[in-house]
């Protein structure tokens, strides 16, 4: 698959990016599937319908930091996932609805992308579990795990990071 995927690419360039890109993250955009996903089949099928939009989506993520590239990387991937539970008809619970749909226009890609920025521009405590949360699906139990704090420490963290959240937003 990804010796097709690079026949995409132009550039030498692009090839190494894109082979960067894998290496960061084929890890992580499995876990992200598994998450969501009732088998390993289902989340491999993900995993490859995410490199293909990667390729498709290739001169949008090259303009974008790193940090972005892993926030859309992990959106796309979650929304991937909810999309084969749809047609397999499973209910996926989700969260309060943050980003649930991936951009789609020019006007939603750069919404999407000002609230990346100023989630990124949260101190690290609080960028983290929104992060962990609504990109990549975590529970308050799992981020709890993560950091080796209560649940009841993460639901706060989680709940103060939103607040800091809508205070930067309400200030624009």
């Amino acid at each position: 698959m990804l010796a097709l995927l690079l026949t995409q690419l132009e550039t030498e360039e692009d090839k190494k990016l894109f082979r960067q890109i894998y290496k960061t993250h084929y890890k992580l955009i499995y876990s992200i599937a598994l998450k969501y996903l009732s088998s390993k089949d289902m989340a491999k099928d993900v995993f490859q319908e995410v490199f293909i939009a990667i390729v498709k989506n290739f001169d949008l993520l090259k303009s974008l930091s790193e940090e972005k590239i892993k926030a859309w990387i992990c959106l796309v991937t979650k929304n991937k996932s909810l999309n084969i539970n749809k047609k397999e008809a499973h209910s996926v619970p989700t969260d309060s609805g943050w980003f649930e749909e991936r951009p789609g226009t020019l006007g939603e890609l750069a919404n999407y992308i000002f609230l990346v920025d100023e989630i990124n521009n949260l101190p690290e405590m609080y960028r983290n579990v929104l992060q962990w949360h609504y990109i990549w699906g975590f529970s308050e139990k799992d981020i709890a795990k993560q950091l080796n704090i209560t649940p009841e420490n993460a639901r706060q963290r989680v709940s103060r990071a939103r607040k800091k959240l809508k205070e930067r937003l309400e200030k624009k």
